[in-house]
């Protein structure tokens, strides 16, 4: 494809009705379409024992939309709102652990995601969201007399409400996590310029191990970005959608790898095999990528047709048919420049003529490779599992 096709594409995208845009208060009708059919697509994967919520800040011109809540979970504060509108869509959510940092913590969010879903929840909390349990206060945990590493806790119908001095007061609660075992970490002592072993609690150690997938999710997507500079903001967006579906997709290409004892490829040579992926469409039509079914039309005297990709041909997910037509062709697969076969059986999928004789069996031979010519002189296609396949496209998020 050249540029000026690209720029002409590029110029012509777009993902809603412009027609309706007007009738819409919706701010995101632009790209609505498309952040529902990825999120409906990311939902169907199951989800893990833990997950991690964190908060992206920033000015925007957008307005916020109301969301279907109970009246208990109205009582809640408006960022523990976000969380239970966010639980509502893990799959087992009575078997999880929720992770979050103090913007979204609070006792009162605890203790109904215990009470009304048995969801366990771990998360740095501000002071005046604990509810007031007893322990030290602020000024004097941060004295210099009050070594590193020193903690008070305290727990009450199974949550626990914490305390730890690291550089600061670290306040957390917990119904999952408890203090114990306690273990030790390396912090960097600014007096001796030396790092010291300080006393690290249970809870500390298990919580800084299950944050880390929202910043490392934020790193993959940004690794690799996808050049979409646009005077239109949603082309940026759809620059963002696309590496967070590769990224996606690469997460769970490695989670897949490391059960089958293998060594995963690097997203780098990933998004890169998707990339020679994509580009081995370049030589077919449009309709069969989408795989939309239409009439053989059948060539001019003379004309000649091209051969179909390797990943057409040899892709069982479609199923490779003889049909006849009223014009004798070429045989594809047996015919030389002095030795020429014609057929009136074509393949419905790859759209070339091949022989289907009691001699020649030119179908199945194409479809499976010369291993197979000997085979049989079955008229059926070969069967898929009769063909070792080395490896699979990645499938998308």
């Amino acid at each position: 494809m050249s540029s000026k096709r690209f720029k002409q594409i590029r110029a012509l995208l777009h993902f809603n009705n412009n027609e309706n845009a007007k009738s819409s208060t919706d701010r995101f009708y632009k790209v609505r379409p498309l952040f529902s059919g990825i999120t409906k697509q990311f939902l169907q994967v199951k989800t893990t024992p833990t997950q991690s919520i964190d908060e992206v800040m920033g000015a925007t011109t957008f307005s916020s939309h109301p969301v279907d809540l109970c009246e208990d979970e109205e009582q809640q504060l408006m960022s523990s709102k976000l969380v239970l509108v966010l639980a509502k869509t893990i799959q087992d959510l009575k078997n999880t652990t929720i992770y979050a940092d103090n913007y979204f913590t609070s006792i009162q969010l605890i203790e109904f995601l215990r009470d009304k879903y048995q969801c366990r929840y771990v998360g740095t909390a501000r002071p005046n969201r604990t509810g007031n349990p007893p322990l030290m206060s602020k000024k004097e945990m941060e004295k210099k007399s009050t070594p590193r590493g020193t903690l008070d806790y305290v727990s009450c119908n199974g949550v626990l409400a914490m305390c730890w001095k690291d550089n600061k007061q670290v306040t957390v609660l917990s119904s999952d996590a408890g203090v114990e075992p306690l273990s030790t970490a390396k912090r960097w002592n600014k007096d001796t310029r030396k790092e010291v072993e300080v006393q690290c609690p249970a809870v500390i150690k298990e919580y800084n191990r299950k944050m880390r997938g929202i910043d490392k999710s934020n790193m993959l997507t940004h690794l690799y970005k996808t050049p979409m500079k646009s005077r239109r903001w949603y082309i940026r967006l759809y620059g963002y959608v696309v590496d967070l579906c590769i990224s996606n997709a690469w997460v769970l290409y490695k989670r897949d790898a490391i059960a089958l004892l293998e060594k995963p490829m690097p997203l780098k040579n990933f998004r890169l095999e998707i990339s020679t992926f994509a580009l081995s469409y370049k030589n077919r039509p449009a309709r069969m990528i989408r795989n939309t079914p239409e009439p053989f039309v059948l060539p001019k005297r003379g004309q000649r047709t091209s051969l179909p990709s390797d990943n057409l041909r040899y892709d069982f997910s479609k199923f490779h048919c003889p049909e006849i037509v009223k014009q004798r062709m070429t045989c594809k697969f047996c015919s030389t420049k002095d030795d020429l076969h014609r057929s009136r059986w074509i393949c419905n999928v790859c759209k070339v003529a091949l022989c289907l004789t009691d001699s020649r069996n030119c179908f199945q031979t194409f479809h499976t490779g010369p291993s197979s010519s000997s085979a049989s002189t079955s008229a059926l296609p070969a069967s898929p599992t009769s063909v070792t396949l080395s490896g699979t496209p990645a499938s998308s998020p």
